[in-house]
């Protein structure tokens, strides 16, 4: 009795939910006959593509947790029993809706994810190889680690938490991405609720890429196709570095088409690790200020960012298809469709000639023959998919991840398919946005609005169908490209049936009962005096019901509302202002009011690299130039004043002013001009007397600087690392070193360095003790010379005129005459003159007879003295004590006691004593 209770409980529970978040409905197989059906059975089909729900019919063992927990959900269900303001519209309306008890019990009794009690986290740095860096330090509190992360100096600085054993353990990261991984807790899809409100949910797949925000430890905070959401379950995600992964981007080709490249992961079962790779995909014409090959990172599909955390903003662009409405008509026929559709060249294609079927859903349900058929193509894969042969379901209905071809309805041909898909699933509802919670708007758009929110689990679901349209629109002419004016809501708003505040009701743009979300786009038909006239996205009647109803089948001439205009946003420009999609193929499509003249002349965009160039400006990096237009126009360029061919590449590289000049066939015309200028300003450095100097030249003279550029636009001087005011003659004359830095208009810069120095080294010489000596000194002691110039350049010496090495401690020694030369870097040259001399003089003292006499001897005869000194300086005598002449001859004849004294020009001195009797 207790299971049978529990089972009740969890049943109610599951239902509920689905009504809430996410409805889940069936369609079966029906003959043409039977699609006349009740409005009931009508309101019960819905297209669970992604998410499949299946009761296991035995529980298989009670135990007391589980109880404890159907009784927690049992409160709960009554809790949000009582709190439901509107359980009439909430009424479950399947019998067939069934949870898997592996999916369910994953849901109720995964353990939360808990805070680490004892060293669980590490800070350590992610490596390209997949690896982590090692460390000791643990952590027991997430905020620790993480601002320890922060604090980082490293980016590729992560926390780490040694709980989780599926992936790399990853819970918080400086630079990274988000990978959706519920499956790892049983469920297909990662659901989360929008921003703004718990009760409005979406899902997208698993092992997909999203934006890092923020983690909290436990939960992530994530954006992803128009989402910014908080309060992902960390144990559902996967953070994977930068430095380890790849991110999703945008991207220009070479044909100016907008490329997604989606990051798509699996998991590596040897290193545990998940690996990205992407899938690309084309989804409309790229924006003008997208350069080609440039990546782009967005969100939304609308704003793109230069880099991958979303801070320097590109610029903001809205792919018509994505966009663009279902309650809208295309260009092309029967005959058109159908040759797009043989293009394929698929014979197996159930979607063969088919194309009358599309146009018949748009006649009769008020549904976009061509967006129809894209949405065919991209589910069926182009009418080739076994379900499509096999049941002919060219729509994916109920072709759920678990059994896709076992639970996706039958049909008993592709037109009742397209039918059913164009009245009950797009008209009577996901259009309903008075009844029914699958209401986005009726565009494909993303995760956002559109039915991309409740119809797939792929974020890019819509952005792929809109490659369709475009592919098909480009093989056919480009008919519908930019056709019809579109505009998005800026705020919660409803459509009336009058032009004015008064006006009642239709519906309001927002699902039912919640005011959400914001940027539901419509289909303009026609400017009112601040009211915009529009193509309704439910169908009106004749008599303009108030509040519509999905019952309405939907008539293009009847189904028009009104919005103030305050309350929207135009997000193109057509070529035609506003186009009544009731009038399209007749003569009365635009109405005269309602023609534009083009008075707008052709848009010339110019980069530089990736940089947009101003007009008049001026680039050192080679120029891509686009031009635009709504009509045909004629081109124009010019170099220098004379005509030249227009590069196949819109590349222009050679030096050169160029002038561009467009007209349109209104004769609109646009120039604009550009100066590419890759050559650096020219510098030339001179002495007063005209002797040329290089670059980083130390000179000796005055310095002359004069400089040459055509787009010349600043120069700059410093002195000795100080900026200093141009001279008015350009003649730099103090010692120093001067850097010259002239800038042109392009932004070339040139340099130019040269040091003037008129100033000699200075030469030191002195005694070992310390006494200076003078430049030609003669000196008796070892000598030590020291130079200096603050640009020293070489030195030598030489010893009584022969070159020698100097010495290690630069003392000379050895007596002779030595001199010294220092020489700098700008020529200057100083020499130093010294000799030593630690010898005296030499004294010799003979009798005239030839004796020699000894310092001291007595002599009887006369005495001659001599004496002998390189560097003599002076002698003297004294006799008995007294100043005596120097004989003549140097003979001494007189008697008495003599003492001579001879020095040198070091202050070496000799005295000889002698006496004469």
């Amino acid at each position: 009795m207790k299971m049978r209770k529990v089972l009740s409980i969890l049943l109610t529970l599951s239902l509920l939910l689905s009504t809430i978040s996410m409805p889940i409905r069936t369609i079966r197989a029906f003959s043409d006959e039977e699609l006349v059906i009740t409005e009931a059975e009508l309101k019960k089909q819905d297209i669970t593509e992604d998410q499949n729900v299946i009761v296991k019919e035995q529980l298989e063992e009670e135990t007391k947790e589980a109880v404890e927990t159907y009784e927690i959900i049992e409160e709960i269900v009554e809790e949000t029993k009582e709190n439901q303001t509107d359980s009439e519209n909430l009424a479950i309306r399947s019998t067939t809706n069934i949870i898997t008890w592996k999916v369910l019990m994953s849901n109720l009794m995964v353990e939360p994810f808990m805070m680490a009690s004892e060293g669980y986290y590490k800070v350590v740095n992610a490596n390209a190889d997949g690896t982590f860096s090692t460390t000791n330090t643990t952590y027991t509190d997430f905020k620790q680690a993480k601002a320890a992360m922060s604090t980082s100096s490293n980016a590729n600085a992560v926390v780490l938490d040694n709980r989780r054993t599926v992936g790399n353990q990853v819970v918080a990261m400086k630079n990274g991405v988000v990978v959706t991984t519920a499956d790892k807790v049983g469920k297909s899809t990662l659901s989360f609720t929008m921003t703004g409100n718990e009760s409005i949910s979406t899902y997208v797949e698993n092992k997909i890429d999203a934006v890092y925000y923020d983690s909290s430890g436990s939960t992530v905070k994530m954006g992803i196709s128009g989402q910014i959401v908080d309060g992902i379950k960390i144990e559902e995600v996967e953070l994977v570095p930068m430095i380890q992964g790849i991110q999703s981007y945008y991207t220009k080709n070479s044909n100016n088409d907008l490329v997604h490249s989606v990051a798509r992961y699996t998991i590596n079962a040897t290193n545990n690790r998940y690996i990205g790779k992407y899938e690309s995909f084309t989804i409309c014409k790229a924006p003008a200020f997208m350069s080609t090959g440039v990546k782009y990172y967005s969100i939304d599909g609308e704003k793109f960012y230069k880099d991958n955390q979303l801070k320097s903003l590109s610029g903001t662009f809205y792919p018509y298809y994505k966009y663009l409405t279902f309650r809208s008509k295309t260009n092309y026929t029967e005959a058109e469709l159908n040759k797009y559709i043989s293009s394929w060249n698929r014979s197996t294609s159930v979607l063969n000639a088919k194309g009358k079927a599309f146009i018949k859903a748009q006649e009769d349900y008020g549904v976009n023959a061509a967006m129809l058929l894209a949405f065919a193509v991209h589910e069926s894969g182009y009418g080739t998919s076994k379900i499509a042969r096999e049941k002919n379901n060219v729509f994916g209905v109920n072709a759920t991840d678990s059994n896709p071809h076992g639970n996706a309805s039958t049909y008993n041909s592709v037109e009742s398919a397209i039918y059913n898909q164009a009245e009950y699933q797009i008209s009577r509802g996901y259009a309903d946005a008075n009844t029914d919670g699958r209401y986005f708007g009726v565009n494909l758009g993303n995760k956002k609005v559109g039915l991309n929110v409740k119809y797939a689990s792929d974020p890019y679901w819509g952005e792929k169908i809109a490659g369709h349209i475009y592919r098909m629109d480009k093989f056919l002419g480009n008919k519908d490209d930019n056709k019809y004016q579109l505009a998005i809501s800026n705020k919660m708003t409803f459509a009336k049936d009058q032009p004015n505040a008064s006006g009642k009701n239709y519906y309001k743009y927002a699902v039912k009962n919640f005011s959400l979300p914001v940027g539901i786009p419509i289909l303009v038909v026609k400017n009112n005096n601040g009211w915009y006239e529009i193509q309704s996205d439910m169908g009106i009647d004749s008599v303009g019901t108030t509040p519509a109803s999905y019952k309405t089948l939907y008539d293009f001439n009847v189904s028009k509302a009104y919005v103030s205009t305050s309350d929207f946003d135009l997000i193109n420009q057509p070529a035609t202002k506003y186009i009544d999609p009731a009038k399209v193929g007749t003569e009365q499509e635009v109405d005269d009011e309602q023609k534009v003249v083009d008075t707008k002349p052709p848009s010339i965009i110019v980069k530089s690299g990736s940089v947009s160039l101003s007009n008049n400006g001026f680039s050192r990096q080679d120029i891509t130039v686009s031009i635009t237009d709504e009509s045909t126009f004629t081109k124009t360029i010019t170099r220098n004043g004379s005509a030249i061919t227009w590069p196949s590449d819109n590349k222009f590289t050679v030096d050169g002013v160029y002038i561009i000049t467009a007209k349109d066939k209104m004769n609109n015309m646009s120039k604009f001009t550009f100066t590419i200028d890759k050559t650096k300003p020219k510098i030339e450095v001179k002495s007063t007397t005209g002797t040329n100097y290089t670059n980083n030249q130390f000179i000796k003279t005055d310095a002359k600087v004069t400089y040459s550029d055509a787009n010349y636009l600043s120069r700059a001087v410093t002195h000795n690392g100080k900026s200093i005011t141009w001279p008015t003659d350009s003649v730099f004359k103090t010692d120093g070193k001067y850097i010259i830095t002239i800038k042109d208009k392009a932004g070339n810069v040139n340099t130019f360095t040269f040091t003037i120095d008129k100033t000699k080294p200075k030469i030191v010489a002195k005694s070992t003790t310390g006494t200076n000596y003078t430049n030609g000194k003669f000196v008796k002691t070892n000598t030590k010379v020291t130079y200096t110039d603050a640009n020293y350049s070489s030195r030598a010496v030489t010893h009584n005129g022969k070159s020698i090495t100097w010495p290690t401690d630069s003392v000379f020694k050895t007596n002779g005459k030595y001199i010294i030369t220092i020489k700098d870097k700008a020529g200057n040259v100083n020499t130093f003159t010294f000799t030593i001399d630690k010898t005296k003089p030499a004294i010799t003292v003979k009798t005239t007879k030839g004796f020699t006499i000894k310092n001291g001897q007595t002599s009887v005869h006369n005495v001659k003295a001599t004496y002998s000194d390189a560097n003599y300086s002076s002698r003297k005598v004294t006799r008995n004590g007294k100043s005596y002449t120097w004989p003549s001859q140097s003979t001494f004849k007189a008697k008495g006691t003599y003492i001579i004294t001879v020095k040198d020009k070091a202050g070496n001195a000799s005295t000889f004593k002698f006496i004469r009797r």
